[in-house]
């Protein structure tokens, strides 16, 4: 099952806690209620992503960022787990052996800017 180590009240997490469930997710940050809720990083060892943000009711809420397993991540205001508003998203480009970061709002390839 779960582990949970942190504060309670009356008998629910509440404050500052961490979480490890069975399904391979670690939660440390605020706990309000029994919920994720306040500023907090959710690590999902499975996928091999890292989301470091604000969270209300368990989801992603506010300003976070959500860094992939594979090395795309997105950077912005979330609400109810979602990607809202302004968001600044990045994705891995590959070309031969070199490996670059580009804005998916660009998404262009400058040949020879990867040395």
């Amino acid at each position: 099952g779960d582990i949970y180590e942190g504060t309670w009240r009356q008998g629910l997490q509440h404050g500052n806690g961490t979480m490890w469930t069975f399904t391979g997710k670690i939660y440390d940050g605020e706990w309000e209620d029994g919920s994720r809720s306040g500023h907090g990083r959710l690590i999902d060892k499975r996928l091999g992503d890292v989301y470091v943000g604000d969270f209300k009711a368990d989801e992603f809420n506010g300003f976070g960022v959500l860094h992939y397993g594979n090395g795309d991540a997105h950077h912005g205001q979330w609400r109810d787990g979602k990607r809202h508003g302004q968001l600044l998203s990045h994705v891995l480009v590959w070309h031969a052996s070199c490996i670059q970061r580009h804005p998916l709002s660009s998404g262009l390839w400058k040949p020879g800017s990867c040395k």
